[in-house]
């Protein structure tokens, strides 16, 4: 809707058409995956990276940056303020990528081999390890100590649920425990923290569908610390 994406040096950038203005601006689509690009640049080389191939998924409009053994998808839905990068991993090496009049995307592999993601077809679902992250949002009053209490979870499926506090040691994390459904009427989910920011991470590696909706985050304010 209006964007022109593409892979540079840098990360996946963004164009697009805006009114004058005379403020800079730090903030693009791409920043959140940008580290892992650049990363991918120093260490796969300039040869495997020419190989990325860009798609839309036409029954769902995410984007798809496909690299020969993984895909960064972004998820982007303005009005309910959804921004998000998926990372999936692969089995095999992609040569070439195509649409489907049904929904889906074809991926032709190295070895002669076609899968078809995203058809508007009955799901099929397995044991595939899932990981969803959060940024560290400072909540509200910023750069200031809160406690932070308890999470509340809209979910399905089995997830467990972790916190890390502490932005300068990103693999730090402390496990809150599991949750296998929707929490707001069973009590508050809950959990201990004093800190300026938090991070939220959640997994899940069970078979079927298992779904993440929805997040809360109950803290009190410390403005004195």
């Amino acid at each position: 809707s209006g964007d022109i994406l593409f892979l540079g040096s840098d990360g996946i950038r963004s164009l697009k058409a805006r009114e004058q203005l005379v403020s800079a601006a730090v903030s693009d689509i791409g920043s959140p995956v940008d580290p892992l690009i650049r990363d991918l640049y120093s260490t796969m080389g300039t040869a495997w990276m020419s190989q990325a191939i860009a798609t839309l998924q036409p029954y769902t409009g995410r984007y798809w940056m496909v690299f020969p053994d993984r895909i960064f998808v972004l998820s982007n839905f303005p009005n309910p303020k959804i921004t998000a990068w998926s990372i999936y991993t692969l089995g095999f090496t992609v040569t070439d990528v195509a649409e489907a009049g049904n929904g889906g995307v074809f991926l032709r592999a190295s070895d002669g081999r076609v899968f078809q993601y995203g058809a508007m077809s009955p799901e099929i679902y397995d044991s595939s390890a899932v990981e969803v992250t959060t940024p560290f949002p400072g909540m509200e009053p910023p750069a200031t100590f809160k406690q932070f209490r308890a999470i509340d979870i809209a979910c399905t499926g089995a997830w467990s649920a972790s916190a890390a506090m502490n932005p300068g040691n990103l693999p730090a994390e402390d496990l809150l425990g599991y949750v296998t459904g929707p929490t707001f009427l069973e009590g508050q989910f809950a959990m201990m923290g004093h800190t300026t920011h938090i991070a939220l991470r959640f997994r899940n590696a069970s078979p079927g569908p298992a779904t993440l909706a929805s997040c809360m985050i109950h803290y009190d304010k410390n403005e004195t610390t």
